[in-house]
């Protein structure tokens, strides 16, 4: 990228950042719940900048589409909040991980406090010398401590994608860019991780325990789509079923309502979907084997359900794996890699088998997940599943033409997939995979 257009990005991610990320509220529903932080300016700005674009393209979208996404909601912008307290920074001395910890622990949950966790976080930057040392030194702690329903989309993919930035510059500009532009988004992300409250039974040590007698899963792409359809086979996932839709209040889950269902999956006093994910998905002893090989898998099974599903909440969980494949070169520590990547595992493989059971329940279909701009009975089967799929470099300029936040993010993620697997002995199946469910984001127009 060149210094005109590096510094077009920073001025823009800059200013998204000053008001961290629009925080909106919904206008239905307890505070606790409507409260939310939405990042889709700063993550479109980052998917555009991997693809390649220029930021002048993106106008439409950061002008017009980005307010109407929010209307459509019937949510309200708020004034950002402003610490009420200004943290001293760490000692030159004083860089003993610990302390940083201890610095962070009364913000836990405490949802206006994270303004004051991220400037703490940015001086913890340039104290231990680097952003990847913060994530080393945070994620464990964040992730122990904050919301795993939240973690699993928009704050883990806020930790994760920024890194993709850094190859933009090089030398000592390179050190400045990642000051400017990476440092601030990663903070923005733990933060939010880590004052952002939830249940207890969904922390991620709670996730993590390994229950007695489990038979782990040897993750390929193969054995993920059988092990699938073994729970929906198992006759205590209809029992547990019966038991969301009651916690649900009989809600419909789509299309945006799959938490309850989650957390009353999660909760369960007989603790079905844990002997459900133990008896056919859990891969606890993930540690044993090659991230790579696992990643593969995954992003394989991953790529083929969105492409079939169509679904809004499939191009999260495609996200949150290239977040993982990210991660995967930043966390230092082999063993909590592997316990984050299987309680990733375990969301998403809970909420594949939750939006397919209901989705053939409330009969909604892939074009009503998709939720784009176009309908289902706009978009042709031929822009869906093309005869001869397009080359990346016609899909990146199509996805960038639709002016539509998840199209271009969805197809960043896919894009950046594959590029990560290019020397895998299997890579021309996932850049098939990864190139339709490109043109699926496309055909709809997600915004």
């Amino acid at each position: 990228m060149d210094s005109a257009k590096q510094a077009e990005y920073v001025e823009v991610l800059r200013d998204e950042q000053s008001k961290h990320h629009i925080e909106f509220f919904r206008k239905s529903g307890d505070e606790e719940r409507r409260r939310g932080l939405v990042n889709h300016i700063p993550l479109t700005l980052i998917a555009a900048a991997y693809l390649g674009e220029p930021l002048a393209s993106l106008k439409p979208f950061l002008e017009q589409k980005y307010e109407a996404f929010l209307d459509n909601f019937g949510t309200t912008l708020v004034p950002p909040i402003t610490p009420d307290v200004t943290p001293p920074p760490p000692k030159d001395a004083d860089t003993d991980v610990s302390a940083l910890l201890s610095s962070l622990k009364p913000f836990v949950h405490e949802g206006g406090g994270m303004p004051t966790v991220k400037a703490l976080l940015l001086q913890w930057c340039d104290a231990l010398g680097s952003v990847r040392a913060v994530v080393n030194a945070v994620l464990p702690f964040a992730l122990e401590h904050g919301s795993a329903a939240a973690n699993v989309f928009h704050s883990v993919l806020l930790v994760a994608f920024p890194f993709e930035l850094r190859g933009m510059s090089g030398g000592a500009a390179g050190a400045q860019w990642e000051r400017d532009v990476v440092a601030p988004l990663v903070c923005a992300g733990l933060s939010m991780m880590i004052t952002k409250s939830g249940s207890n039974a969904l922390r991620f040590g709670n996730l993590c325990a390994e229950p007695a007698g489990a038979q782990p899963l040897v993750l390929t792409a193969t054995s993920i789509g059988g092990a699938v359809e073994a729970v929906r086979e198992d006759a205590e996932w209809h029992e547990l079923w019966a038991h969301m839709l009651a916690a649900a209040e009989s809600k419909p889950m789509f299309l945006f309502n799959f938490f309850p269902y989650w957390s009353a999956a999660e909760q369960h006093p007989g603790r079905l979907w844990q002997r459900l994910f133990s008896r056919h998905l859990d891969p606890h002893a993930l540690a044993e084997h090659a991230p790579k090989d696992v990643l593969f898998a995954l992003s394989c099974f991953i790529l083929s359900y969105y492409a079939h599903a169509q679904g809004f909440v499939a191009v999260h969980l495609v996200s949150s794996i290239r977040a993982m494949l990210l991660l995967s070169a930043l966390v230092d520590d082999a063993s909590f890699f592997a316990q984050l990547l299987r309680v990733v595992w375990r969301q998403v493989s809970f909420l594949v088998l939750s939006l397919e059971h209901a989705a053939q329940l409330e009969g909604v279909s892939g074009g009503t997940r998709a939720r784009g701009e176009r309908s289902a009975d706009e978009v042709t089967p031929e822009e869906l599943n093309p005869p001869e799929l397009p080359c990346w470099a016609e899909i990146r300029e199509r996805a960038v033409l639709t002016n539509t936040s998840h199209s271009i993010k969805l197809v960043y993620a896919v894009a950046a997939i594959a590029d990560a697997h290019a020397s895998h002995p299997e890579h021309d199946t996932i850049d098939q995979l990864a190139r339709r469910a490109a043109c699926v984001a496309i055909a709809f127009r997600i915004p």
